[in-house]
């Protein structure tokens, strides 16, 4: 499934910023901040910037995307 998704317009790196997410899910950079400080979203914070690995992005929005579903 993370791979389905993996071509759904995020761009081909590692790790993600809150505003290519947010370009992603086609909502406000706030909304993306809200989700990682709820846990929702996972990121890692690397001195004064906000990673989010990719593969756990797509694991965690492919998880919420089937929990929507039903």
């Amino acid at each position: 499934m993370a791979d389905q998704l993996s071509i759904a317009g995020l761009p081909p790196k590692a790790n993600l910023r809150p505003a290519e997410i947010a370009a992603f899910l086609d909502c406000h950079i706030s909304t993306v901040y809200e989700l990682i400080n709820n846990g929702v979203i996972p990121a890692v914070k690397l001195t004064r910037h906000l990673l989010i690995p990719r593969e756990k992005f797509l694991a965690a929005y492919a998880a919420h995307t089937i929990e929507a579903e039903f």
